[in-house]
């Protein structure tokens, strides 16, 4: 028995931190394939960040919601809706734990989101067959992204923000409605150019992705 024990504590703490290796790996297609798992064990407790050695650094990456509603026959879309800035922002004011944990897996979504963006860009490219054809590109790729995990999970956090917003934003006895996202990451400026606003502008790197609208369910529209 205690043999045994021995065997099964053994391959816990190796299984563990064979995960851990994993996840610190540089970026590969492992890696990449079993990323979603990765995330899930490691955030709770085992995820490294800067707040390790001073005040989390400001991100680039932020996502915007918009809605589309109709009613009666007519169509309505909405402005963009930041979402982490926000978030943010609330939290720093009120020190809300909820919101920096909502903030914090929000985060990790949109990021993951962001990262397939560019595998799975990458890997089109890597097919004759979908490459030169607009619409075989364009469905692969969509199809691809919106099978994750956690694009379904800002899916899921954006159905819940038109439920809270509906009758401020939107009114009552709405027919149906959609959501969208848009993901915007804007790159770093150069080291020479910290203190320089006109040259960060100039060379600023901004990347805009735009997801496709899916329908909102009916029982959260009223």
């Amino acid at each position: 028995m205690q043999r045994l024990v021995k065997y099964l504590l053994s391959a816990v703490f190796i299984g563990h931190f064979a995960i851990l290796f994993l996840y610190n790996l540089p970026e590969n297609p492992l890696s990449t394939q079993y990323d979603g798992f990765l995330q899930r064990y490691t955030a709770p407790w085992f995820t490294q960040n800067w707040s390790m050695f001073a005040p989390p650094a400001r991100s680039n990456l932020d996502i915007s919601l918009q809605f589309i509603t109709y009613k009666q026959g007519q169509a309505d879309t909405s402005v963009f809706y930041e979402v982490l800035s926000p978030l943010y922002k609330g939290n720093k004011v009120t020190n809300n734990k909820a919101l920096g944990r909502i903030s914090y897996y929000l985060f990790n979504s949109v990021y993951q989101v962001y990262k397939a963006n560019n595998f799975v860009y990458d890997e089109v490219m890597s097919i004759d067959t979908l490459k030169y054809d607009t619409a075989k590109f364009t469905k692969y790729f969509y199809d691809k992204i919106e099978r994750l995990a956690d694009y379904k999970e800002i899916q899921h956090y954006a159905e819940k923000s038109f439920q809270r917003m509906q009758a401020s934003e939107f009114g009552v006895g709405l027919d149906s409605a959609k959501l969208g996202f848009k993901l915007v990451n804007i790159a770093m400026p150069d080291f020479k150019d910290r203190f320089d606003e006109e040259a960060q502008m100039a060379n600023q790197d901004v990347y805009i992705w735009y997801s496709r609208f899916h329908r909102i369910p009916p029982e959260i529209v009223r």
